[in-house]
């Protein structure tokens, strides 16, 4: 390229620069420096609390089902160990009373503990009349008879020490003997007396028998009210001893030296015992019973 055409080039470039300058805004003078403003005190403002928010309130729950309070236990003593239960002691077997063959008494006696008892069985039958009579020191003692069924002949409250009647049913009847505070001694005399039938149409009747020394032998007869009763025993010496009441215990002879027979009307009507005992020795005997 020529020089000529380079300075042509370079002119051409120089006016275009020199056409966008005219072309521009001219450039502001800035301002002159000031000092800057003095710094102010902002003003004080007092803190205020926001307003409380209010919470959104919780969804509402089931009410609780509030369990009942429990009772607390109250503190217990320690356990103590109780005593093993006792058994009741064992009732005493009772005994058999057997009368001899022949005989209608019986004697037993024995000594009782403090508040102990005696008990004994005997086998009657019906119509028979059971005499029993105990003798103690005082206070005595309480006689209970019952029969094997449950019917009470005696129930030992108030009824004292003797039982006489007639029983009702052929059965075992349990014959009681109960002390008191103290120990006692007792004898106790138990009889089944012989039942005298007299024969169709006749006023009298005659028995023979032997009673032992310090024993008797008793009889039952059934009297009306105003019957005059008759009795004659014949028995070598030194004899018997006759004795005569009523189941109700009217005595017609004590048997206190008043011999051995008997003659005289009959206060009530019942049964009445007519009974024969010995002393020293044993005696064999005939005895004639009559009612008119």
């Amino acid at each position: 390229m020529s020089i000529d055409m380079r300075i042509r080039r370079g002119l051409t470039a120089l006016g275009l620069a020199v056409l966008l300058a005219g072309c521009l805004p001219a450039t502001p003078t800035p301002p002159p420096a000031t000092a800057p403003p003095e710094a102010t005190t902002a003003p004080t403002v007092e803190a205020t609390e926001p307003p409380p928010t209010e919470e959104a309130p919780s969804p509402t729950a089931p009410p609780a089902t509030v369990a009942p309070p429990t009772a607390e236990p109250e503190p217990t003593s320690p356990p103590t160990a109780e005593p093993e239960p006792t058994a009741p002691p064992e009732e005493e077997e009772a005994e058999r009373i057997a009368l001899a063959p022949g005989t209608t008494d019986t004697i037993v006696d024995g000594e009782l503990p403090a508040r102990g008892s005696a008990r004994y069985v005997l086998a009657a039958r019906e119509g028979d009349l059971l005499d029993v009579e105990v003798s103690a020191p005082e206070p005595g003692v309480r006689l209970v008879i019952y029969g094997a069924d449950g019917d009470v002949l005696r129930s030992g409250m108030g009824e004292g020490s003797s039982f006489r009647g007639i029983l009702q049913s052929t059965q075992d009847y349990l014959i009681t003997v109960d002390a008191s505070e103290a120990v006692t001694p007792y004898a106790m005399v138990v009889s089944l007396p012989e039942r005298i039938a007299f024969a169709p149409g006749a006023t009298s009747a005659m028995v023979d028998g032997e009673v032992t020394p310090h024993e008797r032998h008793a009889y039952v007869a059934g009297l009306s009210e105003g019957q005059t009763l008759e009795v004659e025993v014949s028995a070598p010496e030194p004899g018997v001893r006759l004795v005569i009441y009523g189941v109700d215990g009217t005595v017609l002879r004590s048997g206190m030296g008043e011999g051995m027979s008997f003659l005289g009307p009959v206060p009530v009507t019942q049964d009445y015992i007519v009974a024969v005992s010995a002393g020293e020795e044993g005696v064999a005997y005939t005895m004639t019973v009559g009612a008119r």
